[in-house]
């Protein structure tokens, strides 16, 4: 499921939590950081893998994100490897 706002991606949580999101902290309508906060409220998103990949790279916005709870973040531009290391990261954590 693809969505480009948090608001869509609120919404589609409510409904089916999905298996794992990959995000941006930049989206257009509110901060990435409230849809992290909000999936680890969740009572069913507590241990649900969460990737960032942002164009956001400063140690700040970094540190927040790993502090809501996030489980790997990649700063852009990404190369196929790093974020196939990410994947690897959370498949070993899961499995």
């Amino acid at each position: 499921v693809f969505t480009r706002t948090v608001t869509d991606a609120l919404t589609i949580i409510d409904d089916d939590l999905p298996d794992m999101i990959v995000m941006e902290l930049m989206l257009p309508d509110r901060s990435g950081l409230e849809l992290i906060h909000y999936v680890r409220e969740h009572e069913l998103g507590q241990n649900l893998p969460l990737i960032v990949v942002s164009g956001v790279s400063g140690g700040f916005q970094m540190g927040q994100a790993i502090d809501a709870g996030v489980d790997v973040f990649i700063s852009k531009p990404v190369g196929i490897d790093e974020l196939m290391r990410g994947f690897s990261k959370i498949v070993s954590q899961i499995s």
